[in-house]
């Protein structure tokens, strides 16, 4: 039976906390305050500066509201145009074929036997359930190859994605210089960095509210000095210049997900 889960990310673990008089972090996590993604980081001095080494954990939903729907726009669009929108007999016919041997336990007809059942083997009835439920979908669009047997098509792909959460974990290490006049450790840079002139603003604050003990939180943001210009990945002015605040208090983030992946980004 498909069951909707409440997928709870919740991690509980070592705060940020330096004991005394120690005025720089140690190692620890802090929590973005208004995403779902948590840094992990490791510091030691070295030479007058911090070195820290991070792991970014984020978990992401696959495909937004947002994406849904531009993704369903953009495809009705090109209806009878593309050549999704338009499968031919053997396509269907192979669909036809899989969403049988899926439903009876056979292996369709022309694969190989060994590694068919090797790779069903491995899905959960649920993800079967799905699967199966997709390629109904799509021998009915074959029967019928209409706006509206399309739109279905599309639409459960999509709501499909937008209950998968991925999990990513993403490694990198910074230098610090430090600040006394605010306690501060601030990323060491030279001056801006690249063809969009990057500039990295991130830093480690102290929050001493707590009585003996140092708490540390953490600002991240990059600013972008030539927004006219263009790196190998996108124009400069579409680089994120957002500031985030992540906090040594752990929390919890509820997404609804029925399915997690694992991915490298």
């Amino acid at each position: 039976m498909r069951t909707a889960i409440m997928y709870s990310v919740t991690i509980l673990l070592a705060t940020s906390v330096t004991a005394g008089a120690q005025d720089h972090p140690g190692a620890g996590f802090v929590y973005n305050t208004t995403g779902s993604d948590v840094l992990q980081y490791d510091c030691s001095k070295d030479r007058g500066e911090l070195l820290c080494k991070f792991i970014q954990i984020r978990v992401r939903h696959k495909l937004t509201a947002e994406e849904a729907r531009k993704r369903l726009e953009i495809a009705l669009g090109e209806f009878g145009t593309s050549a999704d929108s338009q499968p031919d007999k053997k396509t269907c016919d192979q669909m036809s074929e899989t969403a049988s041997a899926i439903r009876d336990g056979n292996v369709p007809p022309g694969v190989d036997r060994q590694q068919y059942l090797s790779e069903t083997s491995k899905m959960d009835a649920d993800t079967k359930a799905r699967t199966l439920r997709f390629l109904e979908l799509f021998a009915t669009f074959c029967n019928e190859q209409s706006e509206q047997n399309y739109a279905a098509l599309l639409k459960y792909g999509s709501e499909r994605d937008r209950r998968t959460c991925v999990i990513s974990a993403h490694p990198y290490s910074q230098r610090f210089q430090h600040f006394p006049a605010t306690g501060n450790w601030n990323v060491r840079q030279d001056g801006p960095e690249g063809s969009c002139g990057i500039v990295n603003v991130s830093r480690f604050e102290p929050d001493n509210s707590r009585g003996n003990y140092t708490f540390w939180n953490y600002h991240a943001q990059k600013v972008v000095t030539n927004k006219g210009g263009q790196s190998p990945l996108l124009p400069c002015a579409d680089f994120d210049e957002g500031a985030y605040q992540y906090q040594w208090q752990s929390r919890t983030v509820s997404m609804m997900c029925e399915t997690v992946e694992f991915a490298p980004f």
